[in-house]
């Protein structure tokens, strides 16, 4: 049996066989560093934490995991980084935002950043060593998966991005990382599920039912990864300062963006 909690690794799995079923055990490393035990009875998971406590899995794994992380990225919370521009844009998969996010920067001049030029700036400038293997640099920059070191090394990368000048940058949970600083503008693209799949087929060539699985998996990942660090809601309108339904078009959401930031200068 799978364990449902993407954010720890397991460790072993032992299985016997009873008179009413199966019992399956387990341990798995929490982001303390701590093992978590696990036991299913009937296909029923609880989350062992100590002799007397035992809970069922589900809600109370997801808040121990949010806990440790908060204490394990602390060095990211209340610190103001940059006076310069940072505009930080999360999106919905299937809404375009990537390019939408390019061409904001290119129309206002200034540093365009997603995953992957989060990646070379990092190797550029020492943060990781371009002799690491690929999987290494992958889980640590391309991956959203939640490894509480890469939060720690992809958070003071960012901070080092938004202190060499204005900016776009993509999604990694840039809001929250950057939230004490003034200049920052915080921004979510959504869009009704019909048009990310038409979105999504369009520019992947991928069928209807690719798509939609893509979409969920997608968004799943992006809202685990924010709200691990942030302890808030992924979307949550009151943690930005503008939400836009991308149905409108590229050309009219970059626009909007344009026109907000460049109000905040007059």
């Amino acid at each position: 049996m799978q364990v449902p909690i993407s954010p720890i690794r397991r460790h072993r799995k032992n299985r016997r066989p009873l008179k009413t079923g199966f019992i399956h055990g387990g341990g798995a490393e929490g982001a303390d560093g701590k093992l978590l035990f696990f036991l299913s009875v009937n296909r029923r998971l609880f989350l062992l934490l100590g002799k007397d406590q035992v809970f069922p899995a589900g809600v109370m794994p997801v808040i121990i995991l949010k806990k440790s992380y908060n204490e394990r990225i602390s060095s990211i919370k209340n610190e103001s980084i940059t006076n310069n521009l940072v505009i930080a844009i999360s999106r919905e998969h299937g809404t375009n935002g990537k390019e939408i996010a390019r061409q904001v920067a290119k129309e206002l001049n200034i540093e365009f950043y997603d995953k992957e030029r989060i990646k070379e700036f990092a190797l550029k400038h020492g943060f990781v060593s371009n002799k690491e293997s690929e999987d290494y640099i992958y889980s640590q920059f391309l991956s959203l998966d939640i490894n509480k070191n890469s939060i720690i090394l992809l958070s003071n990368v960012i901070k080092e991005i938004a202190k060499k000048g204005n900016c776009v940058i993509v999604g990694r949970a840039t809001d929250y990382i950057l939230k004490e600083d003034e200049k920052l503008v915080r921004i979510f693209l959504y869009a009704p599920l019909e048009y990310r799949l038409n979105k999504v087929m369009e520019i992947y060539h991928d069928s209807h039912e690719d798509a939609l699985r893509y979409i969920h998996k997608s968004d799943h990942s992006r809202k685990s990864y924010y709200e691990v660090i942030s302890n808030k809601t992924w979307g949550d309108k009151s943690n930005y300062d503008l939400c836009l339904d991308c149905k409108l078009g590229n050309e009219t959401i970059k626009d909007i963006i344009c026109n907000y930031v460049k109000s905040l200068n007059k």
